[in-house]
């Protein structure tokens, strides 16, 4: 089953449920910042820290880095990571 939905801030995101697993995903940045096992503890590490707002980087979990990694090479004012993440 997949459900949309929001924290009260606005920020979206799906859950997916089934029979053995159930994971969270940011629909910014395509995001996984849950997954959990059926019965078992979360496999992925989330921060204390973790923004869930618009334009911010989700702090843990599988971020998707694209089109570069870490900071652009020719322009610094763009975002670090590319634009995929935030």
């Amino acid at each position: 089953m997949i459900k949309h939905k929001q924290f009260d801030n606005g920020f979206k995101y799906i859950e997916i449920i089934n029979t053995y697993a159930h994971a969270k995903i940011a629909l910014q940045g395509a995001h996984m910042f849950s997954y959990v096992f059926k019965d078992k503890p979360p496999l992925l590490w989330l921060s204390k820290k973790a923004f869930f707002e618009k334009g911010k980087a989700i702090r843990g979990g599988i971020p998707i880095c694209f089109p570069w990694f870490g900071k652009h090479s020719d322009n610094v004012k763009l975002s670090q990571h590319g634009f995929a993440r935030t």
